[in-house]
């Protein structure tokens, strides 16, 4: 994967998963008020800004992806950089092994909603947030990855679940 910069705060990344990165600044990040939000429980759990806003990093900004892989077109807002990262990096990992293990469909309830929503400590796993917003910001749907397995130093298996649309996946 290589990273060049466009133009102020325009990134394109080209490689298997290519994408072009904008920068979002905090006070581009809409509140949840003006959007329409599936599971907008998620967001009324927490503050009245946006989802993202409450954990902004200027040295990790929230970053805006417009992206393809397997032929479709991804629209995603991510927390931080770095999980933009790790989503590419896993993105480009699994097209070597392909190795999806469960699919569940479990629906917006109970685990489902504790899982895309809950604390996970950085011992336990490494969670990446992000948003699926179809070119739309006032339209998302939440997402989020987590690392189980594999970045620890004695690991020798990686596993990650993908928590999506009432949807578990393990890989």
């Amino acid at each position: 994967m290589a990273l060049r910069r466009v133009r102020e705060g325009v990134y394109q990344m080209d490689g298997d998963f290519s994408a072009l990165l904008r920068v979002v600044p905090v006070g581009d990040l809409p509140a949840p008020h003006n959007w329409t939000v599936r599971n907008y429980y998620y967001y009324a759990l927490h503050a009245p800004d946006h989802p993202f806003a409450w954990r902004y990093k200027k040295g990790d900004p929230v970053i805006r992806c417009r992206g393809s892989a397997d032929q479709r077109v991804l629209h995603y807002l991510y927390n931080s950089f770095s999980s933009f990262l790790c989503d590419a990096f896993l993105n480009a990992w699994h097209r070597v092994y392909r190795n999806r293990v469960l699919l569940a469909r479990i629906g917006y309830e109970g685990g489902y909603r504790s899982l895309l929503t809950g604390a996970i400590s950085e011992d336990e796993a490494i969670v990446v947030d992000r948003l699926d917003d179809g070119d739309d910001l006032s339209d998302v749907t939440p997402s989020r990855l987590v690392i189980a397995s594999g970045f620890r130093p004695d690991e020798t298996t990686a596993a990650w679940l993908v928590v999506r649309r009432g949807d578990v996946e393990l890989w």
